[in-house]
């Protein structure tokens, strides 16, 4: 299934980027990442946008998997 935890999680680790490190960025627990990226917690916006300037990817691609 593709859904806003896999596209965080695809794209942290074509990055090379761990949950640690990305987590710390963000400032959140890897646990918090880790339940983002398994849907059992949804991001804040607020957090999705920092993950699209992380990875610079667009919001319309971490919600809808689809590139402007």
């Amino acid at each position: 299934m593709n859904n806003i935890g896999t596209r965080i999680r695809t794209v942290r680790i074509e990055s090379g980027i761990s949950q640690e490190q990305l987590s710390r960025y963000l400032g959140i627990s890897a646990a918090t990442l880790s339940r983002y990226e398994s849907m059992q917690h949804i991001p804040k916006l607020s957090i999705l946008i920092n993950i699209a300037k992380v990875f610079n990817v667009s919001l319309d691609y971490l919600i809808t998997g689809k590139e402007n």
